[in-house]
């Protein structure tokens, strides 16, 4: 009798160490799965400088303005920012608060957007032109039709054009395809006078119905002005 208690008891332990085993199994092939399918989810992301900026089917960054854009460009109270490392300055209506992250090379600076977090939505970085591609630096126009390359949610430029805003500040605006078949919204580069390794990135983090309000903000950059 005693034996077979025992021959039970081995029994029995075999058994739970199996499902034990079983259930290990399946956690880690859960573990997996879930890892998988958040990577796949992200190839329809396009990833711009410092975070991520996700553009859906139709072309328009996914978030929710939190402004009266009509009455921002109404209102005649607005405020000079200068960089903190750069010496580039623009113009905003006092009613938005700058946001800026300490220590930061790229000198970057945003405002809060809807319900994105503010590290992922910049609305300017200072391009080094050598951290992405040494052979470019000096060829600013040729950085831009390729800007594309560094990142993955991209395919190509669609369209590119020079052009000086009302401060006489010169530089490009492009626009470029998503492998998702839609497109980014009209991307600002600055080229700074007298620099062949930077240009300022602004991108339009307005949308949908800021457009003239971010017209008015990069008309009003200068370079190099105290």
């Amino acid at each position: 009798m005693e034996e077979n208690q025992g021959t039970d008891t081995l029994m029995k332990k075999n058994s739970l160490a199996k499902m034990s085993l079983v259930v290990l199994v399946v956690f880690v092939g859960l573990v997996i799965y879930v890892f998988n399918t958040v990577k796949n989810n992200k190839k329809g992301q396009v990833v711009f400088p410092a975070g991520v900026n996700y553009v859906g089917p139709g072309g328009q960054a996914e978030t929710q303005p939190l402004y009266d854009y009509t009455k921002l460009l109404s209102s005649s109270d607005w405020k000079t920012y200068k960089g903190k490392t750069f010496a580039y300055s623009f113009q905003y209506p006092k009613e938005l608060l700058p946001l800026v992250f300490a220590n930061d090379p790229t000198d970057a600076v945003t405002f809060k957007m809807g319900t994105i977090i503010p590290e992922h939505n910049l609305m300017l970085v200072v391009e080094t032109i050598e951290n992405r591609d040494k052979t470019l630096v000096g060829k600013q126009e040729e950085f831009v039709r390729t800007y594309w390359k560094y990142f993955g949610g991209l395919k190509g430029l669609s369209s590119i054009k020079q052009f000086t805003n009302e401060q006489g500040l010169t530089g490009y605006k492009a626009v470029y395809a998503t492998k998702t078949g839609s497109f980014t919204t009209e991307r600002i580069f600055f080229v700074i006078p007298n620099d062949p390794s930077h240009m300022i990135y602004l991108a339009n983090i307005f949308v949908p119905g800021g457009e003239v309000f971010f017209d008015r903000v990069v008309n009003s950059f200068q370079y190099g002005v105290k």
